[in-house]
């Protein structure tokens, strides 16, 4: 009986010394996640502002989606033909005048890829600057209510607003909105929805991308409210920093510019009125202190059964507000190298602000301790749990936008032109060197430059079959994973 109660004995100690060791690397886990979720999360600051709240409040007019598409469509009726009060010949050689002082060709602009998703901001940056004039040129600059006079101007005026950071600078800001450009048309939304998305919507939302970080003094909302600056206390501690953005945005965009003093877009009031409340909403949705929430949300608004942002106007808002906050951390899924770069120059920031709040005796935000620091950890971390998930869910939302745009198809029903469109080849199946889908802002008898396509990042081929479905969520997917593994294996000598 001795020997089998020892051998007993020896198999209950192996399965309890296998169980303590997958118990003990679960804990390492999650420990991780949660170092690392609340580090990225918690070092923006605390909230309780959501992108869900703030379609909850009605800003994006949820509960009236119906209405708000026919009244976009009577909307885009009405915009056609409204010009400024200025002609096209005077702005287009206006145009041409501040392109020359950039020393920028239209063939140099296709060079630096501005409208691709691997276009390189800092570099262009550092080698041409004014990034944010250049890519705004390209954003903006053809829809017939924006004054050409004015928008030099407006996006000197918006440059200079932005301070000289490692990370949140004028070349982020390009970055965002030239990737929220790539992301949006690429989706298929805009050009499958039987609604499509008016041209002011779509240069209010670029405008919006490109001021998203306006004014940002290289310190996080984590530090305003423990140092009890006067916009902590301006915002209440909510959303501090997102709410400033906004707010110098819409100043801004109030003012008057060129030799006519004029505004920047030349629209009736109550078109002012409803884009404001857009832009608005998106720069709160920055806002990461509710990133988990909200995706949460999202998850369960794409599993519904009934989410259809080609029908319903409140759905497609939200898509586009997802598309939003993607572009925002959107590096993450870049190119490796380009990646590398913004993600050190987000930690530089963050360090910068660990040594002003140890000089304040203040305490140490999340990530911000040069000393206590891992880079290859944290980024890891970061991509695991908080971009990987949501790049994810954006893949199932290209699953549904795929499918709605089948069976408009099959319907046969008429796809009005839009702001924002890519070639028709983009939904269909075609060989991988053929993934250049051309992607332009709506041009309304205006002599402009062709915007160049929209490009999912590079992605091994040996992974994909001879043909690929176009499905740039999914292709980013597989970027940010293999930016994680690449930390995985990197030598931290920052």
């Amino acid at each position: 009986m001795a020997e089998p109660l020892l051998q007993a004995v020896s198999i209950c100690i192996h399965q309890l010394q296998s169980q303590t060791a997958q118990q003990r690397e679960l804990q390492d886990s999650e420990q991780l996640r949660d170092q690392n979720v609340a580090g990225w999360i918690g070092s923006i600051g605390r909230s309780e502002t959501s992108a869900g709240n703030i379609l909850e409040a009605g800003l994006l007019e949820k509960s009236q989606s119906r209405e708000v598409e026919y009244e976009l469509e009577k909307d885009e009726s009405e915009l056609n033909g409204y010009e400024g009060d200025e002609g096209l010949h005077v702005e287009s050689a206006e145009a041409s005048l501040h392109l020359q002082k950039l020393n920028l060709t239209p063939a140099m602009a296709r060079d630096l890829k501005v409208g691709m998703w691997n276009f390189d901001a800092i570099q262009t940056a550092s080698e041409h600057g004014s990034v944010l004039k250049i890519v705004g040129m390209e954003l903006v600059g053809k829809a017939s209510f924006i004054s050409r006079s004015c928008l030099a101007p407006f996006l000197d005026a918006m440059e200079e607003r932005y301070l000289v950071n490692p990370y949140h600078s004028s070349a982020h800001a390009a970055d965002a909105a030239n990737s929220f450009q790539v992301l949006a048309s690429s989706s298929g939304l805009l050009h499958c929805s039987s609604s499509p998305l008016p041209a002011l919507r779509s240069v209010s939302m670029c405008v919006a991308a490109l001021g998203h970080d306006l004014g940002h003094p290289g310190l996080n909302n984590s530090f305003q409210i423990n140092s009890r600056d006067a916009l902590a206390v301006t915002y209440n501690d909510r959303s501090v920093l997102e709410n400033f953005h906004a707010a110098e945005l819409e100043r801004l965009l109030s003012r008057r510019y060129g030799p006519r003093q004029t505004k920047l877009m030349a629209i009736p009031q109550n078109h002012e009125a409803r884009e404001r409340q857009v832009r608005i909403s998106m720069i709160l949705s920055t806002d990461l202190s509710k990133h988990m929430q909200d995706l949460g949300d999202l998850r369960l608004r794409l599993g519904s059964g009934d989410f259809d942002p080609l029908e319903v106007n409140a759905d497609q808002q939200l898509a586009l507000t997802w598309y939003f906050r993607a572009s925002d951390i959107g590096h993450s899924a870049k190119p490796w190298d380009i990646h590398r770069r913004w993600s050190e120059r987000l930690v530089e920031e963050f360090h910068a602000q660990g040594d002003v709040e140890k000089g304040l005796g203040l305490p140490l935000s999340p990530l911000c301790d040069r000393h206590n620091f891992d880079l290859s950890k944290s980024q890891t971390g970061f991509l695991q749990f908080v971009c990987i998930p949501m790049f994810e869910e954006l893949g199932r939302l290209d699953d549904l936008l795929e499918s709605g745009c089948e069976l408009n198809k099959q319907r046969k029903k008429p796809v009005t032109s839009v702001s924002l469109h890519l070639s028709r080849h983009d939904m269909k199946v075609v060989p991988w060197e053929d993934v250049v889908p051309s992607v332009e802002l709506k041009v309304e008898s205006r002599l402009s430059r062709s915007f160049t396509g929209g490009v999912p990042p590079e992605v091994d081929k040996h992974h994909l079959p001879g043909r690929v479905t176009i499905r740039i969520a999914q292709k980013l997917l597989l970027q940010c994973k293999d930016n994680m593994n690449s930390w995985k294996n990197y030598v931290d000598d920052f």
